[in-house]
């Protein structure tokens, strides 16, 4: 059986984790590019606020996701992203913001941690990875976006820290990796290899493609490392197998895009 399933409602479609699924009281998502109203090269279900797409339809393209999953749009939370390892812990004082006007966004922000039901926090992709954690006996949450910057600053690890810090014990936390640039087609350069060196030691390169350049880097798999080092048990980590640069027709992707991409977003809620 397949890690994720592709969800569909009202005309567009998302994915699911079964791993994340199993638990009654959780929604949580990652976008396809299908389905909403924004125009070339945003075609059709941008998410994110972008120079080149107009904010109207931006907004009605969220209410398009949030009504498909019952979620009320004002309980989302969305940031600036900058590629840093910060991480907010949200509340409800921090609903709506950057949902209808981009400056009341979280500002310099590429992660939430979150324990109050019915608040939504999401993070904006296009071949970066979302990462999805959630820790079912405390009912703590949290979701991520780690490319390649934030990847070697194990801001995945961060996250599941504030989220011990919060009561969670890591035996106990289930993560899911989402759709990404894949090795398959993520060429990167030596410098990037270098922080990767710098982060991981010699392990880094186990997820390269080669140990001389021209390389391609396969950030799901030193996210996975990053999990398991954190304390994670293996069986408790799911991951896609679906590439953004290679699936253009699901996917936005800033390298088939330079500069002109939609973005896809993900997100988690507790329900109850």
């Amino acid at each position: 059986m397949k890690p994720y399933i592709i969800q569909r409602k009202n005309h567009i479609a998302w994915i699911e984790f079964p791993i994340l699924s199993q638990f009654p009281e959780l929604v949580h998502f990652s976008t396809l590019r299908m389905g909403g109203f924004s125009n070339h090269p945003q075609a059709s279900l941008n998410m994110g606020f972008v120079r080149t797409d107009f904010t109207p339809k931006v907004i009605e393209n969220r209410r398009l996701v949030a009504e498909a999953l019952g979620i009320p749009l004002e309980s989302m939370i969305f940031s600036r992203q900058t590629h840093s390892d910060h991480i907010a812990m949200v509340s409800a004082k921090d609903k709506g913001k950057g949902v209808f006007y981009k400056p009341t966004a979280i500002q310099d922000n590429d992660g939430y941690v979150v324990s109050e039901p019915l608040i939504c926090p999401v993070v904006m992709t296009a071949d970066c990875v979302p990462v999805f954690l959630y820790d079912p006996q405390n009912k703590i949450a949290s979701v991520v976006h780690s490319g390649w910057r934030g990847t070697v600053q194990h801001i995945v690890s961060k996250a599941i820290d504030i989220m011990v810090a919060k009561g969670s014990r890591t035996q106990h936390i289930v993560a899911a990796i989402g759709p990404s640039a894949g090795s398959c087609c993520y060429q990167v350069g030596e410098e990037v290899l270098e922080k990767f060196l710098n982060a991981y030691g010699t392990e880094a390169y186990h997820f390269f493609s080669s140990p001389q350049a021209p390389f391609t880097v396969n950030l799901w798999e030193a996210i996975r490392t990053s999990l398991i080092q954190s304390g994670l048990s293996p069986a408790n980590i799911a991951q896609t197998d679906l590439c953004t640069i290679c699936n253009p027709h699901l996917f936005f992707s800033a390298r088939n895009n330079k500069g002109m991409t939609g973005r896809m977003a993900s997100g988690i809620m507790i329900k109850r």
